[in-house]
């Protein structure tokens, strides 16, 4: 992990939003949560090269780039 990928996110003194990195330091995961405590999960997709092709989340299904 480097100095450059955040790992957490506060909001008044609360976890607002985590992320998660694969070993090439891409980030492939993020758990969020909203001011009234609805929780979103959103996972990153890249291809062989790394580059971000795509996000899927309960809400977005998916969203190819």
């Amino acid at each position: 992990m480097n100095d450059y990928n955040i790992e957490t996110v506060y909001r008044d003194g609360a976890v607002a939003a985590s992320y998660t990195y694969d070993v090439f330091e891409q980030r492939i995961a993020k758990t969020a949560t909203d001011n009234f405590g609805n929780v979103t999960d959103v996972h990153y997709h890249h291809e062989r090269e790394g580059r971000l092709i795509g996000e899927t989340s309960a809400v977005t299904h998916a969203f190819l780039f």
